[in-house]
């Protein structure tokens, strides 16, 4: 299976030259998507954490709402997981890896905050208040 297109949204932030070339990419409304009734507990707190700042970076779209709950669903899991005495180093280890494929679709794995952190440097003066990512963990 080849690897997933970064989103023009992303793109433009990093200030990739290819942003500008892809016409095709259909666009979704930008905007905090309804949260999915599954989301509930600690995930839907990550939810209200991650939500506004990925909307801030640009990247959250209303149609981004499960992807974003899986995303918070198992990063609650995954919290719960290593706070467990007994927890399974082998199951954290997959699950952490499976949140880093699912933040790299939403902007927020260590990669994408990198590239988008070089393009809020670059024009202080447009990201003016901006939270690209939340540095305490999502």
């Amino acid at each position: 299976m080849p690897p997933q297109r970064t989103p023009i949204a992303i793109l433009k932030a990093r200030g990739s030259r290819w942003a500008g070339s892809r016409t095709d990419e259909p666009q979704a409304e930008p905007g905090i998507p309804e949260k999915p009734e599954w989301v509930t507990g600690a995930a839907s707190e990550h939810w209200d954490a991650l939500a506004p700042k990925l909307l801030d970076m640009g990247v959250l779209t209303l149609v981004d709402g499960h992807h974003l709950g899986r995303y918070c669903y198992f990063m609650a899991a995954f919290v719960k997981l290593i706070n467990d005495p007994l927890f399974d180093e082998k199951l954290a280890i997959r699950l952490s890896e499976h949140l880093e494929k699912l933040g790299r679709g939403l902007g927020v794995s260590a990669g994408a905050r990198a590239g988008l952190a070089k393009i809020l440097e670059r024009n202080p003066r447009e990201n003016r208040g901006r939270v690209p990512f939340n540095r305490g963990g999502a």
